[in-house]
């Protein structure tokens, strides 16, 4: 989905394999320019953004959801001219560029068994039961499942053309329709251009915390009860300002 980590130098910690489950030589280094984590291997010169072979997965979901969860490296509102920020669900096959992911090192499913997987997180999604954001902090194939899905923003030549067209073609909230890359299939949204007071439409945001802070809004000015429209917008503002 993304090439080799380029950028400012990057921040990272230096990590034992037995803390984060990675064979010996390899360590977790954190992109500036993507923000995500990826592996990196000093004697090899060699650094990816999948898992090495050979890594406990267990023990390495539990380093990365501890040490590189989206709650702990944030995530960042501001976009340059040009970009969108969008999130995406990744179910990758055996035909895929690398067949193998941060939670599951050896990937047998077919193509066909791959967009029949998506399609049943498409009727999620579109039923309301989950949020793109929900699905990927468990069930896709990037690591940006870390940070639920979400890539941050990127211009045009900065992801593979199918994707990039799928992406750019999508309104502020929108969903895809499923997009066939080299690197698997996708569920792509959307987020608002660069405004960051468009909470209803950040894909990065579960369903149910944009109606808590909509529900707590609308009952601190529950005085207008009798206004209907009024109402939901105190509400809407309420979220706004609170999740910008």
């Amino acid at each position: 989905m993304v090439s080799h980590p380029r950028g400012p130098p990057p921040s990272f910690a230096h990590t034992l394999p037995t803390e984060t489950g990675l064979p010996d030589g390899w360590e977790v280094r954190h992109s500036n320019s993507k923000n995500l984590p990826y592996y990196f291997n000093a004697k090899m010169h060699e650094s990816r953004w999948e898992p090495p072979e050979n890594a406990n997965t267990d023990k390495l979901k539990v380093y990365m959801a501890q040490h590189h969860s989206s709650k702990a490296t944030g995530v960042d509102g501001a976009g340059d001219e040009g970009k969108i920020r969008a999130s995406h669900l990744l179910v990758k096959h055996r035909d895929s560029r690398r067949p193998s992911s941060w939670k599951e090192q050896n990937i047998t499913r077919s193509k066909d068994e791959a967009i029949s997987i998506l399609k049943g997180y498409q009727q999620q999604i579109d039923s309301g039961a989950a949020s793109l954001g929900d699905l990927a902090v468990s069930e896709s194939d990037c690591s940006s499942a870390r940070k639920r899905g979400d890539l941050g923003f990127f211009g045009k030549g900065q992801m593979q053309k199918e994707f990039e067209d799928a992406a750019f073609a999508l309104h502020p909230g929108e969903l895809s329709g499923i997009v066939e890359t080299a690197s698997g299939v996708h569920l792509i949204q959307r987020y608002g251009s660069n405004d960051k007071r468009l909470p209803l439409l950040d894909p990065t945001l579960g369903y149910q915390s944009k109606a808590d802070v909509l529900v707590l809004g609308i009952r601190r000015h529950s005085h207008l009860a009798g206004e209907s429209t009024a109402v939901f917008d105190f509400g809407l503002a309420e979220l706004s300002n609170q999740m910008a």
